[in-house]
Parts: structure tokens; C-alpha cells; sequence
């Protein structure tokens, strides 16, 4: 779906305010980026997500205008070949919420597999802590995993010195034996076995010498 004047307009507007000095210079790392570039760039967007969510996206992620139209459609086809017929629409739904997805290379979707569930799950948590703008979003996530490592360290490592609080389960657990113990187990001795390594190396080069030629 092609996008408006006034759609395209406002793209603009949001990856000027987001980028004034590349606005200004029509320049961004050696490379042209003039309001004509912009124009078309959110221009290919919406043939891929529809305009109205072209614009959504850009004006959460003005930085997607920094991407070829083609480069955005090549990580769009990448993460729809994820999709199955129960998930129709998150694809959707993951890039509306996390527009950043398409500036990942296919070729990077195609080589680590990720789940587009997770992808998913993920972008919603993005979105969800977006209001606290870039900074706010990076203290977050940090202070979360921090808050959850302070839970669940006691956890794993027990209280003030004392035992961990999951040892009971794990004292349900049977316990797995060590390798030595399973060949001692079947009458085995292990010293045994040291000594044959040694005796097969001599073994193997004395063949290789006398008999291989």
C-alpha cells in the first residue's frame, strides 16, 4: 500500500527530529541520506507493512530509515519463512512492536534460527518499556536482571552461608554415576585401563612400521 503526502511527510518529520545533523547534511556516515532518499525509503516500507504501520514504526524507530527498502524487505522475508500457520500475524505484530528487527540482516535470522516466538515475546517487552525512552529502557532491563540475580542467588546459593534452598530437590535427584565408577562397577579396574593406552600406541606403531609398507 502506497503512503500519503502526508504520511510520508511525517516520516520525514520524525527521522529529521530523531536525526537533525544527517537532516541537515543529507549525509550520515559517508552515506546520502537527503529528504528524496527518506521519502522513498519509508515509501518501500509501507509496501511491506502497509502506511499506517509504516508510520508507527518510524515514528518509534526513526533509525529504520537509515536501511534500503530492499534490506528491510530481505529481513521481512527472512522472518516470515519463521512463521507457521498457527503464528499468521506475529510477524506483524513482533516488527509493529519492535520495528529494530528489520534492520537485522536475513542472513543473520537464516544463521542462528532464532524463535520467532521469543522474538516476539521480546519486542512486546520493548514495546511495553518504551514510554521510558532509550536510557530508561537500557536502566530497566539492567536493574531487572540485577533484581533477579538478587533473588535468585539466594536461591541457588542459600542464605547467609547456609544451604541452598533447591538442595532438597536436588538430594531427590538420583544421583549419576562418574564414568571410573561405572567400570569399576562392572569389575573394571582403572588403572588397568592406563595401562592398555599406552601398550596400543606401541602396538599401532609397530604395526605401522613392519606391516603398512
Amino acid at each position: 500500500m502506497s503512503a500519503s503526502d502526508a504520511q510520508t511527510e511525517s516520516a520525514y518529520a520524525a527521522w529529521a527530529a530523531a536525526y537533525p545533523v544527517p537532516a541537515k547534511k543529507n549525509v550520515y556516515l559517508g552515506a546520502r541520506c537527503d529528504k528524496d532518499m527518506i521519502r522513498n525509503r519509508f515509501q518501500g516500507l509501507a509496501k511491506i507493512v502497509g502506511s499506517d504501520a509504516a508510520l508507527d514504526m518510524v515514528q518509534k524507530e526513526p533509525f529504520l530509515m537509515f536501511r534500503d527498502a530492499t534490506v528491510l524487505q530481505a529481513s521481512w522475508d527472512a522472518l516470515k519463512d519463521m512463521e507457521e500457520d498457527t503464528q499468521r500475524g506475529l510477524v506483524m505484530e513482533a516488527v509493529q512492536k519492535n520495528p529494530k528487527l528489520l534492520t537485522i540482516p536475513d542472513f543473520e535470522y537464516r544463521r542462528t534460527k532464532p524463535s520467532l516466538d521469543s522474538l516476539a515475546f521480546a519486542a512486546s517487552a520493548i514495546d511495553a518499556l518504551r514510554p521510558f525512552g532509550q536510557a530508561g529502557l537500557t536502566v530497566v532491563i539492567f536493574g531487572s536482571f540485577v533484581v533477579f540475580i538478587s533473588i535468585l542467588r539466594p536461591f541457588l546459593y542459600g542464605f547467609g552461608g547456609g544451604p541452598s534452598l533447591l538442595q532438597p530437590i536436588i538430594n531427590m535427584l538420583p544421583s549419576i554415576p562418574r564414568p571410573y565408577e561405572l567400570l569399576e562397577g562392572t569389575g573394571i579396574n582403572l588403572a588397568s585401563v592406563v595401562l592398555v593406552i599406552p601398550l596400543y600406541i606401541v602396538y599401532q606403531s609397530f604395526k605401522a612400521r613392519f606391516f603398512n609398507k
